[in-house]
């Protein structure tokens, strides 16, 4: 699960633990894109889905799931 903890800001959990620390690079209305710059890994969080990439440019299905 990712949470927006404020500001530019998004937190990766599982279980409830914090795993990653994200920025937001951009909020289009469909889609929030963070990136976490220590693993190298850009997210594309939808409503339901979730999009992953290592290089922010080719986009993969990542999981189902839940962002707040």
């Amino acid at each position: 699960q990712y949470r927006h903890m404020g500001g530019s800001t998004w937190r990766e959990f599982d279980n409830g633990a914090p795993v990653s620390d994200f920025v937001q690079v951009s909020d289009t209305g469909t889609y929030v894109e963070i990136h976490d710059k220590t693993r190298g890994i850009w997210m594309r969080l939808h409503a339901t889905t979730t999009q992953g990439s290592r290089d922010g440019v080719n986009w993969h299905p990542w999981f189902t799931g839940s962002w707040k």
